[in-house]
């Protein structure tokens, strides 16, 4: 039996209440090093979301499917493309400078973000932003 004061009742609690559950697939051309295939099956609290892109290069098509509908959504493809997975092996192959960009396109659900990683220095640490972020002016102590 568990106590209410063991983390382990809290955890079930908690995933009573809101439970999350996420499995991400990729399917990756490990010589040319972008996506032909993703999968996606997310559950979060009662919003459930689950489908597949497939990237057929030949043909500069992708089709997207979404497994809770059955509807399928084709696409051009102006260029390859990562998906959240392959991304992570993706930059991995790439020369990376400190403080210098490097923008490449990452798929999620049929749309594209352009995505940004630059190595900081000032900071020791790499950040990874949609290409679109810029920093806010604001501090707490503004009026």
């Amino acid at each position: 039996m568990l106590s209410p004061r063991s983390p382990r009742a809290h955890q079930w609690l908690a995933d009573l209440l809101y439970h999350v559950d996420t499995t991400n697939e990729s399917w990756l051309d490990v010589n040319e090093l972008y996506a032909r295939r993703s999968r996606e099956r997310r559950v979060e609290g009662k919003h459930t979301r689950a489908g597949e892109t497939r990237y057929d290069y030949a043909t500069k098509q992708a089709m997207t499917t979404n497994y809770l509908t059955g509807k399928s959504k084709n696409w051009e493809l102006d260029a390859p493309v990562q998906d959240m997975i392959s991304s992570l092996y993706f930059i991995r192959t790439k020369p990376l400078a400190l403080d210098v960009d490097q923008n490449f396109l990452i798929n999620v659900g049929g749309s594209n973000y352009t995505v940004n990683v630059r190595p900081d220095c000032a900071r020791s640490c790499t950040s990874v932003r949609p290409a679109t972020w810029r920093p806010c002016d604001w501090s707490p102590n503004q009026h």
